[in-house]
């Protein structure tokens, strides 16, 4: 697993009707979407995202892509943003990135690394981040859809 992954996770039971997408960490594999999850799912590789969440998320993280792609970018704090249940976080150090992804509610928080590296390395690994998204997006909006 990824370092900076320090996991406090009990089991989720109150997720109630918020659904849950279920990322694979190494954007290949389509979301699972379920209403919960175990600590075995994240073992397994899976990130937990409110599906409420994704729009934001995605907005947020193009923003930090147009700013990483620009040269004249400087980020002497670090740059953070806030979902319901998601938290997105830019940090530099020297001349390197590190962009974290935390999901959480009252039962869980999991962090995941969504990108670490140079300015470009960063970039590209938001920019990739972002395309799994946008294309698993769709598949959790057609499942919440009335039938």
């Amino acid at each position: 697993m990824k370092p900076l992954i320090f996991l406090f996770l009990i089991w989720s039971q109150g997720a109630g009707a918020q659904q849950l997408a279920l990322l694979d960490r190494n954007f290949k594999e389509p979301f699972l979407l379920r209403d919960t999850f175990t600590i075995q799912d994240v073992a397994q590789g899976a990130f937990p995202l409110y599906t409420e969440d994704i729009p934001a998320v995605i907005a947020h993280l193009e923003v930090i892509a147009r700013q990483l792609a620009s040269p004249q970018v400087s980020h002497s704090e670090p740059e953070t943003f806030a979902a319901q249940h998601a938290h997105l976080f830019l940090v530099r150090k020297n001349n390197l990135y590190s962009c974290v992804l935390q999901s959480s509610n009252k039962q869980f928080s999991v962090p995941m690394v969504v990108g670490r590296g140079t300015r470009k390395t960063t970039h590209r690994a938001i920019s990739r981040f972002i395309e799994y998204l946008r294309q698993n997006r769709a598949v959790a909006q057609e499942h919440l859809l009335p039938q």
